[in-house]
């Protein structure tokens, strides 16, 4: 290969209309709008309605030690985040649509990188020849060096994220909003020299019952590289890699993130991490509905949402970034990044004046009154939930056990029944912006198995940065406290 060296309308129609309304997530959640205008990049500034908190409001896994080949190895905890620097993603540009990536996968060994495009392209780039310095590196861009065309084929699916099988080869895969339908061909190889597809059709989960639309939202748009040859084994896989992201799409994706097992080829794959709407992945309990105002729409609370009870919160809405496995002598495992909002949420928040993205009432005093545009479900009306403080998007760091995983693939526990621990993502020393309708937000994260780094896809949808971090294990690092949501 030449070039490497790189989601009460007023007038609320009946039965459709509260469906098509909920189609606005996958609006919020994925893609990119070349036409909004440059945004200020700023620190991250709590409201006062947050206070910070050292609650352990989930002691579901216990494990803060595996003993794993041998030896004793640390769970992964957000404290051992060391920020070591980065480099600016440039916009991806094809026709005058200009993107942004947050999905990136390194080639192994290499500082050669990929990212797919929604107008049917996958990129191929290069990190520049400038050493990691902190925040002073992120000036430098990564390096455009090829782009190919790929699945252009297929209606209303394109290349949502990207996997070097090696340096001739990658993998590609798509997933879809509910709208639009069933796409049998998400997954297909790739080859760069001969620049010929080969789709691969996934028929049936084995371990769960999946409607092909679900594999789809569950399995697709997510690659997470093996680097322990060992560990491949003991989950049973000869591919050096998973497939899944999951929590996406409100109507047919899991309530949490996904992980399957596949062969190459396969029809059949082996689910290692699904959470049903049933039995929803958990998470802070720093959320509510409204129900101040005695008026207030009866359908602001989407089905499938539940409530927090006590100290344990349930998926509501939110976007898993990506996954990847941790493979560092003293440290390990299975991690995601997490995209979701903390404060009132309502499902008619969708764009309307105060509103954020994940159905989050961003500024109650302004989604609840006629200060702003937009009244979708007359939410102005509803002037006494106004008494909400403000909400504000939040963005963590998921770590599974890769035991766990062991776990399930040997059948001796529920592909649903995985539990995880949550920390903050640190901000420091990253551009952060609390714009409500373009916050920053957590993309793909990838293990560097060579540099023993991990590197982080992150920004809005104008800006975004792949950065680096080392892992240090050290227990006694203070943990980034949760900001906690105080509803009045």
């Amino acid at each position: 290969m030449q070039f490497i060296s790189a989601v009460k309308l007023l007038a609320f129609v009946a039965g459709c209309a509260f469906l098509f309304s909920v189609a606005f997530l996958a609006l919020f959640t994925e893609g990119s709008d070349h036409l909004l205008p440059e945004i200020e990049e700023i620190g991250f500034n709590s409201e006062s309605s947050f206070q910070s908190s050292e609650l352990a409001w989930d002691e579901t896994l216990d494990k803060s030690k595996n003993i794993h080949a041998g030896q004793t190895k640390l769970i992964m905890e957000g404290k051992f985040l060391e920020f070591v620097g980065g480099f600016k993603i440039p916009s991806l540009i094809v026709d005058e649509y200009r993107f942004n990536s947050r999905y990136l996968d390194l080639l192994p060994g290499t500082k050669v990188w990929a990212s797919g495009h929604p107008k049917d392209k996958v990129f191929i780039l290069e990190e520049p020849q400038v050493s990691l310095n902190g925040f002073k590196s992120m000036k430098a861009e990564l390096i455009v060096k090829q782009n190919y065309t790929i699945m252009a084929d297929y209606e209303k699916i394109s290349p949502s994220a990207v996997h070097w099988v090696d340096e001739n080869q990658l993998l590609v895969s798509g997933r879809k909003s509910y709208r639009s339908g069933y796409e049998a061909n998400w997954l297909l190889s790739f080859d760069l020299n001969t620049q010929i597809t080969k789709p691969y059709n996934i028929t049936s989960v084995s371990n769960i019952s999946l409607s092909p639309f679900e594999t789809l939202q569950a399995f697709g748009a997510g690659f997470v590289r093996i680097h322990d040859k060992q560990f491949a084994e003991k989950l049973g896989t000869r591919s050096m890699f998973l497939i899944g992201r999951g929590g996406y799409d409100v109507l047919g994706s899991p309530l949490g993130p996904a992980l399957a097992k596949w062969e190459t080829g396969s029809s059949d794959a082996t689910s290692l991490i699904y959470y049903p709407k049933n039995a929803p992945a958990h998470r802070d309990p720093y959320y509510t509905y409204p129900d101040k105002d005695p008026n207030t729409y009866d359908k602001v609370r989407l089905p499938m949402w539940k409530a927090a009870e006590g100290s344990r919160g349930f998926w509501q809405a939110g976007d898993v970034g990506g996954m990847a496995i941790i493979n560092s002598p003293a440290i390990e495992g299975v991690i995601a990044t997490k995209n979701f909002a903390r404060g009132v949420l309502d499902y008619r928040a969708q764009g309307d004046s105060g509103s954020g993205k994940y159905f989050l009432v961003e500024d109650p005093a302004t989604f609840y009154s006629n200060k702003g545009r937009g009244n979708r479900g007359d939410h102005q009306s509803e002037t006494l939930n106004q008494a909400y403080n403000k909400g504000m998007h939040a963005n963590t760091l998921l770590v599974f056990s890769p035991d766990d995983l062991v776990d399930v693939a040997n059948k001796e526990l529920a592909p649903t029944a995985l539990t995880f621990l949550e920390y903050e993502w640190p901000r420091e020393n990253l551009p952060w912006s609390e714009r409500s309708r373009d916050p920053t937000l957590l993309g793909s994260v990838t293990w560097d198995d060579s540099r023993q780094l991990l590197w982080l896809a992150v920004g809005t949808i104008r800006n975004t940065y792949l950065v680096a971090y080392k892992i240090i294990p050290d227990k006694n690092r203070k943990e980034i406290p949760i900001k906690a949501y105080i509803p009045f």
